[in-house]
């Protein structure tokens, strides 16, 4: 496929901006098509041809995906009876691990963004930590985290708590960033809400390694997925955002 570039000049308010650095100047490196579904029939894979991410443009609006998320979540698990996977709870337990010898004790207040059922939650609790708190657009995700594993979950968006009162000690954002068409948005509410010295801990799907991935595009690029973040414009975005 031949790439194609375009500038400002050919961009219109379809086009979408570079989720890191808001440049219009880009490359379009792929058509993904889909069957008809609640997002759309596909996008366009564009690299920044200004600091090199890539993301998906012709999506629908955060409005739209703000409603999937939390009408029609595949997060809830309903067939698992809203129970993440075998292999998501060994992910969390190496994530909790990892994170535990940075919080310097066991009532650091945690906070996980985009926390689905709460399972991430529930392993920090199995770990001695109790001032846990998710948010989910979900409401069938936060009852199920609330049933589950005792949690407290608020069902909203996060437009919606743009001035929270809470600070937190350590907010996390796994397999989140790639969701949303504004990511720095997403970023700037999560830096609001940390306390002094506090963490911010991010995961999202690395796009270099997916010419090693033996379901890539056809996973990495779904209609869900709106950002492909490498190590570096992960960097990036953060720094955009003063972190």
């Amino acid at each position: 496929m031949t790439a194609q570039s375009q500038s400002p000049s050919t961009a219109d308010s379809l086009h979408r901006a570079c989720p890191v650095c808001h440049s219009f100047e880009r490359t379009i490196v792929h058509h993904q098509r889909f069957m008809d579904g609640p997002l759309g029939s596909g996008y366009d894979v564009d690299v920044c041809d200004k600091c090199g991410c890539g993301f998906a443009d012709g999506i629908p609006s955060q409005g739209e995906l703000d409603r999937y998320y939390s009408e029609q979540s595949k997060y809830t698990y309903d067939h698992r009876n809203g129970m993440e996977s075998v292999w998501d709870f060994n992910r969390f337990k190496t994530t909790v691990a990892h994170l535990s010898p940075f919080l310097k004790s066991r009532d650091a207040r945690i906070l996980d963004i985009g926390c689905a059922t709460g399972g991430l939650l529930s392993v920090f609790k199995s770990a001695g930590f109790s001032n846990l708190f998710g948010i989910d657009p979900s409401p069938k995700c936060a009852e199920t985290a609330a049933r589950l594993h005792g949690v407290t979950v608020t069902a909203s968006k996060i437009s919606d708590l743009p001035d929270w009162p809470e600070r937190f000690d350590l907010v996390l954002m796994l397999g989140v960033l790639e969701h949303i068409s504004d990511a720095r948005s997403a970023v700037r509410f999560a830096k609001s809400i940390l306390k002094d010295g506090a963490m911010l801990y991010c995961a999202v799907p690395d796009v270099v390694g997916l010419v090693g991935c033996a379901n890539a595009p056809y996973q990495q690029f779904s209609f869900e997925h709106l950002n492909f973040f490498s190590r570096l414009s992960l960097i990036n975005l953060m720094g955009a955002e003063g972190m």
